[in-house]
Order: C-alpha cells, then sequence, then structure tokens
C-alpha cells in the first residue's frame, strides 16, 4: 500500500498533456482541471493511508507517533487554521500543502510502527524512481517531437519566448527537480559505494533537467553534484573511480558552448532572455494574483508599514503570492505554521541524515535550495515526496517494534535503543 501511494503520487498527472488541463493560470493553452479530477488524488491517497493504519492497528503493533510526525501534523493544524482566519488563502496553493503534511505524517506513523516497511520503501522506490525518470524522458521526446512536426505546445510553452517540456508530469519545474534528485542519489552512490553509475539513467535525468529550461532544477542538479563530489565523503579509491559521470560533464561542456553562441542562435541563451521576466517575478519576492494571472504592478507589499508587516506575520496575506516556498508559507497562515516547520526539520534532519547513507545530503540540500526559486514544499507531489521521504529516512536506524500494543506512543526521531 505504501508502494501503491507512491506509484499513485508518480502516475496521477499523467491526465495533463494528453487532456490539456493545468492548474489555474498556468500555460496559454490549457483549461483549468476539473475539480473532481483534482480531488480525486486526495482521496485515493487517503483512502490507502487509512486502510495501512487500520491494518497495523487490526495486527495489534505498536502505533508509534515520531516527534517528528507530530510536528507534520500540527503544522498542518496550523496552516489549515491561519489560512482559515485569512479568508481561505487560495485553496489550490494551502490544500495541496496541508495534504502532503497530513499524508507524510500518516506515512512517519507507518514507517516507525513497522520499521522493516521503510528498509523496503527505499530499495523498492528508489528503483521505481528511476524507471520514472527514463519514462519522463519518454515524454519528453514525443512532446518535443509534437511540438517540431505539429506546433502543439506543451503547458508551458510560450511562442517566441520559450518552450519547456515538463515530462510525464508536463511540469517543467518538477520534473527537473526530481529529475535533479536522482542523479544527484546515483552520483553520490557511485562516489561512496564503489557502484558503477547507471549511465542510461543519469542521460535521462540530465536531458530533463535540461529541456526544462528550469532554473530551479539547474540550481538544484549544480548544487547537489557539487557537495556530492566537493564534500561528499568518499573512501580511499583510486583518481579514476572518483570521476564525474562522462554525461554530466557532457551536458555542462554542451550547455557552456550553447551559451557563448550569439544570442539569435543559441538556444540557451533566447531561453535565458525570455525567462528574464519570470527570473524577474521569483526575486521580486511576492507578486499578486490577478484572477488566473500573475501580476507584479500595484502589489500590496506586505512590508510596506510595519502595522501591514505584523499583520502578514500574525495571519498571512491572502492578496499576494511568492515562488520562495518560506514566503509561500508565510503568506499562507503567517508565521506560526511556518516555526512549526522548523521545528518539524530541526527534528526530522538528524535521523534522516544520520540513516538514509551517502545520498541524503546532497538530496536535501539540493531540494531546499531549489525551493527559493520555486515552492516545491507546498505543491503536488514533490512536497508530498520530500516530508514524506524524510520521515522514511528518520525510520531506518530503528529496529522492529518490541512487544505489539494497540497505544499510540509519541517517541524522538532516535534509534531504537534511545526509544522509551
Amino acid at each position: 500500500m505504501m508502494l501503491a501511494s507512491f506509484v499513485v503520487a508518480l502516475a496521477y498527472y499523467g491526465y495533463r498533456y494528453p487532456f490539456q488541463y493545468n492548474v489555474s493560470g498556468y500555460g496559454n493553452v490549457y483549461k483549468d482541471t476539473p475539480p473532481l479530477l483534482s480531488a480525486g488524488k486526495y482521496a485515493i491517497h487517503l483512502g490507502l493511508l487509512a486502510a495501512m493504519i487500520g491494518l497495523l492497528a487490526a495486527s495489534g503493533r505498536r502505533l508509534v507517533l515520531s516527534r517528528s510526525g507530530l510536528w507534520l501534523f500540527l503544522t498542518a493544524a496550523a496552516v489549515a487554521v491561519m489560512s482559515i482566519i485569512n479568508g481561505g488563502y487560495a485553496p489550490s496553493l494551502a490544500v495541496p500543502f496541508i495534504f502532503s503534511l497530513l499524508c507524510a505524517g500518516i506515512v512517519s506513523v507507518v514507517v516507525h510502527s513497522c520499521p522493516s516497511a521503510a528498509h523496503s520503501l527505499v530499495r523498492v522506490v528508489g528503483r521505481i524512481s528511476q524507471v520514472f525518470v527514463v519514462i519522463c524522458t519518454g515524454a519528453n521526446l514525443i512532446q518535443i517531437f509534437l511540438y517540431a512536426t505539429t506546433g502543439r505546445l506543451p503547458a508551458h510553452g510560450y511562442p517566441g519566448i520559450v518552450i519547456r517540456f515538463g515530462g510525464y508530469w508536463d511540469d517543467p519545474n518538477q520534473s527537473a527537480m526530481f529529475s535533479a534528485l536522482v542523479v544527484i542519489s546515483i552520483a553520490a552512490l557511485a562516489r561512496n559505494l564503489n557502484r558503477r553509475p547507471r549511465r542510461i539513467v543519469v542521460i535521462c535525468g540530465v536531458f530533463n533537467v535540461l529541456v526544462s529550461v528550469s532554473y530551479s532544477g539547474y540550481a538544484a542538479l549544480g548544487m547537489g553534484l557539487l557537495v556530492v563530489y566537493v564534500w561528499g565523503r568518499a573512501p580511499e579509491r583510486a583518481p579514476r573511480d572518483r570521476r564525474i559521470p562522462w554525461p554530466v560533464l557532457l551536458s555542462v561542456a554542451a550547455v557552456t558552448l550553447l551559451a557563448l553562441v550569439p544570442i539569435d542562435l543559441s538556444p540557451v541563451n533566447r531561453a535565458a532572455a525570455g525567462k528574464s521576466e519570470s527570473a524577474k517575478l521569483r526575486l521580486s519576492i511576492i507578486y499578486r494574483l490577478d484572477g488566473n494571472t500573475f501580476a507584479i504592478t500595484d502589489v500590496p507589499d506586505p512590508t510596506a508599514t510595519p502595522g501591514r508587516l505584523v499583520d502578514t506575520l500574525v495571519a498571512g496575506d491572502g492578496r499576494v503570492s511568492s515562488e520562495t516556498s518560506v514566503v509561500r508559507l508565510l503568506l499562507i497562515g503567517g508565521v506560526v505554521p511556518m516555526l512549526c516547520l522548523g521545528i518539524w526539520l530541526a527534528s526530522a534532519w538528524r535521523p534522516a541524515l544520520a540513516n538514509a547513507g551517502p545520498w541524503a545530503l546532497p538530496v536535501v540540500l539540493a531540494f531546499l535550495g531549489g525551493s527559493f526559486f520555486v515552492p516545491f514544499l507546498v505543491i503536488y507531489p514533490m512536497g508530498l515526496f520530500f516530508f514524506a521521504g524524510m520521515e522514511v529516512a528518520g525510520a531506518l536506524g530503528r529496529s522492529s517494534p518490541s512487544t505489539p500494543s494497540p497505544v499510540l506512543a509519541t517517541t524522538s526521531s532516535r534509534t531504537s535503543e534511545d526509544q522509551p
């Protein structure tokens, strides 16, 4: 059921490109997703997760809620309450975030109550993720072919400005981030465990990042590889075994060469010029929601006066939004949910990095770094993957629970020897 929930998160947005549906206000050729279709993923996930908890309870296992899992539930409650106080801040923005927190909290209960599930998940999810990266490459090739032959635009295709390809999800930013994290994981394992990198997956992952024209994806891939190859720990091995995989080097060289070509001939420079307004929007921290469109004019600045700043910190501000995850969270519900999420991260960080292996640190830093440009923390499915992944990683250090008990215990995310 855990794997089914993960596969649902990977597969659900497959309807976007064939039916030309997308989130309100995104893309220039797509229709808004019907509400029932948008809500379907929530019903499926919650049904699977509720069934998991029911089976654990029926089997007599002791249900364990980790300290970090508790803060996930508290953050979800804080966001819900504060967004309601704030007038129901843009449900399309707040609901996916609340949902991801709730699902990750339930995942935390499952993996801490049944630690063997966490070890199995890491192995199988890793394989599925690599297959999905290849699937995204196939989807990108289809989209590129149809655009070249029929003019069919992807969701984020803007003729004369920039054409971005978003893989299976038809979402360039999320496709790029997911692919980048898989490539970073493979690179870290190859460096630290003396494994040969799976070159097909690396090539596909880097290709997905490049055709996405996603600055957040570029930043995440560069940051993650930098951590792996500069600060990443590695055993004593021959210099040839510590090399960066050649597909990564080739891709970086290709982008560098294309960037040096005159702007009229270089797709890289044309894409950079086309995305200049988007970059300004993201660097402006906030923008105004005007129906289904974005605007950077007449923005009610939450920091204009001390009074406005205090109001925003207390209850958020539903009139503006942001592409930076932390600012988006602050605008959704004020400082309370942001503090709750900070406490969760402080609780989950150490056990996750200690237990997960050499890939954990570069992956987490790459994801958080990319989240300064795109609100990955508050959107589905990458937000769900991050929160649930941290909880699964934190449970890897636990041994099997002792005597089964129907009692729900609250523990810290430490190894079993430290559990009460």
